[in-house]
């Protein structure tokens, strides 16, 4: 190796850059971090500790991630991220109401609130200027925002929804709900999902329409809706 000015160079040599990432190994060091955050915090979260807890090489964790708030935002990703893949099961509240319960599930949890309010707490606080694309928790939140945007592009396609409708409200509605409960120290539970998804969805229906068939055979209401969480 050359060494210049006495100091050995930061990047890893030629031979080591197209070495061919191991899934397993990066499994390893987020599911240690996720069990570091929640033991004591995001402040628990160093490289030293995962180093030490997942026996992967300090050099190996900078490798995957060159910053703490790379490596923060990757952890809040591997904690909320589907298991189960994109939902489709042909009806637009059932895909949604899905997609709402898999968050709150994740977020709703007393660990995984406060992941996410520590995570959003740090890189709001050492940010102090306005996303670029590549922002690590930007990529979390477009990911999470493109799977209800996908189920409702769908939704508008089989008619189920007004065509006319502003999508990106629509996901501001949707997602944003449970990050509300989730900011105010509230976990949301279960139960709020089909309320959070019926609300939004009178907004979105075609005039003179109630929300998609919920597939129970309710009935619906009055208003021509159908019950919330029925």
């Amino acid at each position: 190796m050359t060494v210049v000015g006495g100091q050995e160079p930061l990047a890893p040599s030629p031979s080591r850059r197209g070495r061919r990432r191991d899934p397993a190994l990066d499994r390893r060091i987020l599911e240690t971090g996720r069990q570091l955050v929640e033991e004591g915090g995001l402040d628990a979260l160093t490289v030293e500790a995962l180093a030490d807890r997942s026996g992967v090489p300090k050099s190996s964790i900078y490798r995957r991630w060159p910053s703490r708030r790379h490596l923060e935002a990757k952890v809040l990703e591997y904690y909320v991220q589907s298991t189960d893949g994109p939902l489709d099961t042909g009806r637009t509240r059932d895909d949604l109401i899905g997609l709402v319960e898999e968050q709150i599930r994740r977020m709703g949890s007393g660990p995984g609130c406060q992941l996410a309010m520590q995570v959003v707490a740090s890189y709001l606080g050492a940010l102090g200027v306005a996303p670029g694309d590549d922002d690590p928790v930007r990529r979390v939140t477009q990911d999470r925002r493109a799977m209800f945007r996908s189920a409702l592009e769908r939704g508008v396609a089989r008619g189920e929804l007004d065509a006319a409708t502003d999508l990106d409200v629509a996901v501001d509605l949707l997602y944003g709900a449970m990050w509300g409960r989730v900011f105010s120290l509230n976990a949301p539970e279960l139960s709020l999902a089909p309320q959070i998804v019926d609300l939004a969805l009178r907004g979105m229906t075609k005039r003179g329409e109630g929300p998609p068939p919920t597939g129970d055979g309710a009935a619906p209401t009055g208003d021509g809706s159908r019950p919330i969480g029925g």
